[in-house]
C-alpha cells in the first residue's frame, strides 16, 4: 500500500521526533525484585477533541496492520486497551507509535510458491495486559503439506501472512497454561474458518492444519495426554480443541519458543529485537536498499584490496 503512512501522518500532522525501531516503549523487567508491581497510569485524562484523534489513529493503522505490516499490531492492540479514556501517557505512546510508523514507512509483503497448505503458529503471554489480562497471538501463512502427520516439522518453509490475530482474552485466566489452551483454542476457531474459505476457493487442505505452541501443557491438553486435577476450573469450550484434534481438523503440536512466529506479538520487546526480527514478518524497501548498498560497498573495499 504505496504512501498510505505518509498520508496518515500528514493527515495526523505529526512531526517525526527520532527514529524508533519498536512500536511501543519497552520497559526493562526488574527480574531481581522480591515484589513484582503492576504498572498504573496516574497522568491526566485527555478531553474529547484529543480522544477522538486517538481513536482516528488507532482505527486508520489498525487497517494498514491487518493488511500489510503486522509488527504495529501489538502496540496498537496495548493502545486500543486506552482509547476509551486516554491519557497523557496514551498520548505519548501514541508520539513514540507515529515515529515508529515514519521510520518504517513502507512495508511489503512477499509470497513463494508452496502447496497452499494453512500452518499457525500461536502464542500467549500471562498477566501482560491491564486489569490481570493476557494477551493471545496467532500467525497464519501457507506452505507445504506436512510430511508426517503425527510430528509435523518445525520449521515449515516460511512464507507471507495470510492472516496475523492479535487479541486480548476477555476472562481473566489463572495460569500461564490456561492463556496458552485459550490463544489455541482462539486460533484453532480460526483455522477452521480458514480451511473452509481455501477449500472453497480451490485449494484442498491435505490432513489437518497444524497449530504450533511452545507450551508442553497446552500441547498434552489438545491431545489428551496429562491427567487433569487442577483443570477443572478452565471453561469447557476449551475442550472444543481436543474435539477438533480428534476429528483430525487441527493437529497441536510443541516446539521451542524461539520457533514459535506468534511470539513476536504478545510481548512488549527491546527495539533491538525488533530491529532484527522485523524482516521475518515484512520486507522493507528501505532497508534492503541500504542493505544492498552495504553489501555492494563491502564488495568493492574488498576487491580493491
Amino acid at each position: 500500500m504505496p504512501g498510505y503512512v505518509a498520508k496518515c501522518l500528514f493527515r495526523f500532522k505529526h512531526k517525526w521526533r527520532k527514529i524508533q525501531d519498536a512500536p511501543h516503549p519497552w520497559n526493562e523487567p526488574n527480574y531481581g525484585a522480591s515484589k513484582q508491581y503492576a504498572e498504573k497510569d496516574n497522568s491526566p485524562f485527555l478531553d474529547a477533541e484529543m480522544k477522538t484523534l486517538i481513536q482516528q489513529i488507532i482505527g486508520s493503522f489498525l487497517f494498514y496492520g491487518c493488511a500489510v505490516d503486522p509488527t504495529m499490531l501489538t502496540a496498537l492492540n496495548a493502545l486500543a486497551e486506552n482509547q476509551a479514556a486516554p491519557t497523557e501517557q496514551t498520548k505519548k505512546n501514541i508520539d513514540h507509535f507515529l515515529d515508529y510508523c515514519a521510520t518504517h514507512p513502507e512495508a511489503t509483503i512477499r509470497y513463494h510458491k508452496s502447496d497452499m497448505q494453512l500452518w499457525c503458529d500461536s502464542d500467549a503471554a500471562y498477566l501482560v495486559a491491564k486489569n490481570a489480562h493476557s494477551r493471545i497471538a496467532g500467525h497464519f501463512y501457507l506452505s507445504d503439506k506436512v510430511i508426517d502427520p503425527k510430528k509435523p516439522q518445525a520449521n515449515p518453509t516460511p512464507n507471507g501472512l495470510l492472516h496475523t490475530e492479535v487479541s486480548i482474552i476477555k476472562n481473566v485466566v489463572a495460569s500461564s497454561t490456561e492463556a496458552e489452551i485459550a490463544g489455541t483454542f482462539h486460533n484453532g476457531k480460526i483455522c477452521s474458518d480458514l480451511r473452509v474459505r481455501l477449500e472453497e476457493t480451490g485449494h484442498p487442505q491435505d490432513g489437518p492444519t497444524p497449530v504450533k505452541t511452545d507450551n508442553e501443557n497446552s500441547d498434552r491438553f489438545a491431545n489428551k495426554n496429562i491427567k487433569r486435577r487442577l483443570t477443572k476450573h478452565m471453561d469447557m469450550r476449551y475442550h472444543w480443541v481436543q474435539d477438533r484434534s480428534e476429528q483430525g481438523e487441527i493437529i497441536v503440536y510443541w516446539a521451542p519458543g524461539a520457533e514459535n512466529l506468534a511470539d513476536y506479538f504478545t510481548k512488549h520487546h527491546h527495539p533491538i529485537y525488533h530491529r532484527r526480527i522485523r524482516k521475518v514478518y515484512v520486507h522493507d524497501p528501505v532497508e534492503a536498499t541500504l542493505l544492498n548498498c552495504q553489501t555492494a560497498l563491502t564488495l568493492k573495499m574488498e576487491s580493491q584490496k
